[in-house]
């Protein structure tokens, strides 16, 4: 619906629960009594498993350590509502534009838990993403020239980021079975390609700017 309404269990077993034709009637009676649809009202609506996606969640923080953040990509499902559910079951969110970024900021997404990593950052956007204290993943050594240029900008004015930033690679390991969507030949369009020549210069930013903290693969 387009008020994005929420209706969800802490029913473990629910969320594991094949998937049934008799579902049907139930959530949609259940949405036409709560006037989320209807003659007149929402005649279109798109319905979310939410016992599903919390127990989705749930496991991926269970599967892993604790220091590690999993994020949403909002351009999946840019829906306030579900980003808000997932925020509060312990995920981030990734961004692939300024606009996806702030979206997440207004969902209550804290910004250390937002990652910014669209291959073609603006000045402003990389100096709006620092002042919030975003994540930054770096495309190219140009975006790496923009964040170290508005890192001092920002330091001339006091304002010390807490941003952590980390550079985007491509282990050049080949193509996949669809080649369009392939993004780890030499004509890929994320990230370095890691030939000897670009690991010496990644190796050497790295050991220069202290503020590198990651790589992205």
């Amino acid at each position: 619906s387009g008020r994005g309404a929420i209706m969800s269990s802490d029913s473990e077993a629910a969320a594991h629960r094949p998937y049934s034709e008799k579902d049907v009637p139930v959530v949609l009676g259940t949405a036409i009594e709560e006037g989320l649809v209807g003659i007149g009202k929402e005649e279109v609506a798109i319905f979310f498993d939410m016992d599903s996606i919390k127990e989705t969640c749930n496991e991926l923080h269970r599967a892993f350590p604790k220091n590690v953040m999993h994020t949403f990509a909002i351009k999946s499902c840019p829906l306030p509502a579900l980003m808000r559910f997932i925020c509060a079951n312990g995920h981030g969110m990734e961004a692939a534009s300024a606009a996806e970024m702030m979206l997440a900021i207004r969902c209550g997404c804290p910004p250390e838990k937002i990652m910014f990593d669209s291959p073609a950052k603006t000045v402003g956007e990389i100096e709006h993403a620092l002042t919030l204290g975003v994540q930054l993943n770096l495309d190219n050594f140009d975006e790496l020239d923009r964040v170290t240029r508005a890192r001092e900008r920002l330091a001339q004015r006091g304002v010390k980021s807490r941003s952590r930033v980390a550079f985007r690679f491509n282990p050049l390991v080949g193509g996949g079975t669809i080649a369009a969507l392939s993004v780890s030949t030499s004509k890929s369009k994320f990230g370095v390609p890691f030939t000897p020549e670009i690991k010496e210069r990644l190796i050497d930013s790295f050991a220069k700017l202290d503020f590198l903290d990651g790589l992205h693969l």
